[in-house]
């Protein structure tokens, strides 16, 4: 017996434990205590069971609830106060209103929230399902409304066996542990002179080494494209490095706008600015920024040079330099934005882009396209919501249900180019656009919890994500 084996026999000689428990107690690693009982357990030294644990961990929805309130709380504490229904707004309106009149809290009459006498009770005495959700106690509305994950957690242990028990009684009465490995310090303390030597069996097939491959999101990044070719699309490109003119100023986003602060936007020393050239283009901006947002638009602010915050500058760009009224364009590409990293967030991640230009291009073109487009990537669960951006109008973003967070997950934004946009780039209008997550999407399909996993230098596990990519990545 190797060291890692003795020392786990002798220390569940008397009674089982958990693999964590042996770690704990013999000082061992918790990956080599399971690779080890592993090999006990080919030998039939040892026997092993695993149990499930089953615990709930609250969601990050559900600590927003803990920390400002349900939302038929907050409509409950308004009801209180007899406000009008059209003040409220977001899950507010949505969400709680419909739950405090289903719990009996409230009524509404004239348009205003009308507390009952139930809704009296529980703002005396507090809301109980808050109790239950900081106690993370098992609970079926909680659950059902994402505010409760049930986690399940596999617990391996291990008892010994009669030819455990045997394999003990046979070891060397000496202190020195079997060798197997010889090391500068085992050469240097002389522990060499009176050991015994495990042998190897050098017929054993060695490890296969990890073979170069390319990265996962390389080849997402190759099936978006083939599926944007296969709809007619033609790819286009651009610079990490962009003006803040065409990143902010020819999409009619006004100069004052909080996006462009140093808060959202990586804003470069070297090269600090970068010259417009094309002038007329410029005062065709200038005029219409001064006359729809009344304020001064300077060319010393639009020349700032920043690492691009979206890839709708590069359809700006072909906009720009298109010479036929209609076409329709692609691009995948990396974006900056100076934000707070979470499982969800990144300061870099990647764009896709899109524009169709044709004068009986309509809405309903645009919510087809994104469907179809979504459909060929395997999706069922889409949602689009009203959304507003500076350039685009109507609006919308696109969701898709997150199965792991037991949420919907914003995945990209979607619109139609404004006039103001378009008139002065091109000359005509409309023109569809959307700005997709690349990353996102992929999680998603992947079951993967952590947009920061495709970044880790951790080829192990990068293999395991390739291993698991869904068919047609192949």
């Amino acid at each position: 017996m190797n060291e890692y084996e003795q020392k786990i026999l002798k220390c569940i000689k008397n009674r089982e434990k958990s693999a964590e428990q042996i770690a704990e107690q013999s000082g061992l690693k918790l990956n080599g205590v399971y690779s080890t009982l592993e090999l006990l357990a080919d030998k039939n030294a040892v026997k092993m069971r695993i149990d499930e644990e089953v615990s709930y961990e609250i969601t990050e929805k559900g600590r927003e609830c803990i920390e400002n309130g349900f939302p038929e709380e907050i409509v409950l504490k308004k009801a209180s106060e007899n406000a009008l229904i059209n003040q409220l707004e977001g899950a507010e309106r949505s969400v709680g209103v419909g739950m405090a009149i289903k719990k009996g809290w409230i009524s509404i009459k004239n348009g205003r929230l009308q507390i009952t006498n139930d809704g009296i009770k529980i703002l005396k005495e507090g809301y109980e399902l808050k109790d239950l959700l900081k106690s993370r106690n098992a609970n079926d509305e909680l659950i059902k409304r994402g505010l409760l994950a049930k986690k399940i957690v596999k617990r391996k242990y291990a008892s010994i066996t009669e030819v455990g028990l045997k394999m003990l009684s046979e070891m060397p009465s000496s202190k020195q542990a079997l060798i197997d490995r010889l090391s500068k310090e085992v050469i240097i303390r002389g522990d060499w002179k009176a050991a015994e030597f495990k042998k190897y069996n050098v017929t054993v097939p060695g490890e296969t080494p990890i073979l170069g491959g390319k990265h996962i999101l390389k080849r997402f990044m190759q099936k978006i494209r083939e599926i944007f070719v296969e709809m007619g699309f033609e790819e286009m490109e651009g610079g990490l490095v962009e003006s803040a003119f065409w990143n902010f100023d020819a999409l009619f986003q006004p100069q004052d706008h909080p996006a462009r602060e140093l808060a959202d936007t990586f804003y470069l020393s070297n090269p600090k600015r970068i010259n417009i050239d094309d002038r007329k283009l410029a005062g065709r901006i200038k005029r219409i920024h001064e006359k729809r947002w009344g304020s001064k638009w300077s060319f010393k602010e639009a020349e700032k040079a920043v690492l691009r915050t979206h890839t709708t500058a590069v359809s700006a760009r072909k906009l720009h330099s298109m010479t036929l009224p209609q076409g329709k364009f692609f691009s995948i590409g990396r974006v900056f934005r100076n934000e707070a990293i979470d499982y969800k967030h990144l300061a870099e991640f990647h764009q896709v882009e899109g524009i169709l230009a044709w004068d009986k291009a309509n809405f309903r073109n645009l919510l087809w396209i994104l469907k179809e487009f979504y459909r060929r990537l395997g999706f069922e669960k889409i949602m689009f919501k009203p959304s507003y951006f500076p350039y685009t109008e109507p609006s919308l973003e696109a969701h898709a249900y997150f199965k792991e967070k037991n949420s919907w997950v914003e995945i990209g934004g979607a619109g139609i180019f404004r006039k103001e946009v378009c008139k002065p780039l091109f000359n005509h209008y409309p023109v569809l656009a959307w700005g997709l997550s690349l990353e996102r999407p992929l999680m998603i399909m992947l079951g993967i919890d952590d947009i920061r996993a495709f970044y880790k230098n951790d080829i192990k596990m990068l293999s395991k994500i390739n291993e698991g990519a869904l068919e047609w990545l192949l």
